[in-house]
C-alpha cells in the first residue's frame, strides 16, 4: 500500500475509534454526575433515618461512583492517545505534500563553523534533518544528529543501516505503535539524569515495619470507619489509628517529598522506555 493511502486508512479507522470513544466518556461523565448525586441524596437519608440499610446502599453507591470514575478516567486516556495517533498520520499527510513543519528541525545545532551542515541546511527549518528525524528519545534525537555531523562509517556500518531501513520500510503500522508510545510522554534534557540519580539513591522505603504498617492502617481505618457507621458513634479506636496514620506520615514525608521531587513525571518516562 502507497504511503498516502495507508496514512488515509489508519486516520478514517482512528477516527472512528474516537468518535465511539466520545461517545462512552459522555455516557460516563453523565453515569459520574448521577452516581454523585445519588451518594449524597443517600447520605442525606442515612443521617435522617435510623436504618442501617441506607448506610450499606450509601457505600453501595459510593463504591459505584468510584468505579465509574475510574472506568471515564481510563476511556479519557484512551481519547488522548487515539486523538494523538490521528495526530501523528496527519503530520506525516502533510510531510508527503512538503510540510514538515511539525517535525524536530534541530535548530539547536546550526553552526555556521561546521564544515558542511550549514552549508547543505542539514539542521534547522526546512532542514534534511526535519525531513528525516522521526526520534521519540533524546537519545536516538542525540544519535542522528551525531550520524549527519559524521557521516563517515565501514562499507559494513552503512550495508547494515541501509539493511534496517529497508526492513523498517516495510512496517508502517510498527513505525506508528513506537512513534506513538514515545510521543505519549514527552522527555526533557534533565529527565535521563533525574532517573539515574533516583536508582543509585539509598532504599529509603524498603523495610519490613513500613511494609506492614501500609497494609495494617489502612484496614484498621476501614474497620473503625465501618465499625463508626453502622454503631453511629465514634468508635475510639479510630482516634488511635487517626494518630498512627499522622505519626507515619510525618515521619516519611521528607524523604516522599524528596523522592517525588527527584523523580516526579519521570516515572511515566520510565512506563515509556519500558513499552518502547
Amino acid at each position: 500500500m502507497a504511503p498516502n493511502a495507508y496514512y488515509h486508512s489508519e486516520a478514517e479507522k482512528e477516527t472512528q475509534i474516537i468518535d465511539a470513544l466520545q461517545k462512552q466518556v459522555s455516557t460516563f461523565s453523565s453515569l459520574r454526575l448521577l452516581s454523585g448525586i445519588a451518594s449524597i441524596v443517600l447520605l442525606y437519608f442515612a443521617f435522617k433515618n435510623d436504618n442501617d440499610a441506607w448506610w450499606f446502599l450509601l457505600l453501595g453507591c459510593t463504591a459505584l461512583f468510584f468505579i465509574i470514575v475510574n472506568r471515564h478516567n481510563a476511556l479519557k486516556e484512551k481519547l488522548r492517545i487515539r486523538s494523538l495517533s490521528v495526530q501523528l498520520l496527519q503530520a506525516e499527510l502533510a510531510a508527503l505534500d512538503g510540510n514538515i513543519s511539525t517535525f524536530d528541525a534541530a535548530q539547536e545545532e546550526v553552526d555556521p563553523l561546521h564544515p558542511y551542515t550549514y552549508d547543505l541546511d542539514i539542521f534547522g527549518k526546512g532542514s534534511l534533518f526535519q525531513l528525516i528525524c522521526r526520534s521519540v528519545t533524546l537519545k536516538g534525537k542525540e544519535l542522528l544528529v551525531h550520524l549527519f555531523k559524521n557521516p563517515y562509517a565501514p562499507i559494513e556500518t552503512i550495508t547494515e543501516r541501509q539493511a534496517c531501513i529497508e526492513e523498517l520500510a516495510n512496517m508502517p503500522q510498527f513505525i506508528h505503535t513506537f512513534k506513538l508510545t514515545g510521543t505519549l510522554y514527552e522527555e526533557g534534557k534533565g529527565d535521563r539524569d533525574k532517573i539515574l540519580s533516583w536508582l543509585h539513591m539509598p532504599e529509603k522505603f524498603n523495610n519490613k515495619l513500613l511494609r506492614v504498617v501500609s497494609v495494617v492502617l489502612p484496614v484498621l481505618s476501614a474497620i473503625f470507619i465501618l465499625l463508626s457507621i453502622i454503631q453511629q458513634t465514634f468508635h475510639p479506636l479510630l482516634t488511635l489509628v487517626i494518630v498512627a496514620n499522622w505519626v507515619t506520615l510525618i515521619i516519611y514525608s521528607k524523604p516522599v517529598k524528596e523522592t517525588h521531587l527527584l523523580v516526579g513525571r519521570s516515572v511515566k518516562l520510565v512506563d515509556k522506555y519500558e513499552q518502547l
